[in-house]
């Protein structure tokens, strides 16, 4: 997991708030659902 935002939202729960720093600047976001979806059999 190289992403940032991955890495902060890992182990989440819904309202739960996150704040990152990107390079832009520091960015906050609430989880406000979780979805998952089952990979496709090949």
């Amino acid at each position: 997991m190289d992403s940032p935002l991955v890495r902060a939202l890992m182990g989440k729960r819904v309202d739960d708030e996150v704040t990152i720093e990107i390079p832009g600047g520091r960015r906050a976001y609430v989880v406000v659902g979780i979805r998952y979806e089952e990979p496709d059999a090949a």
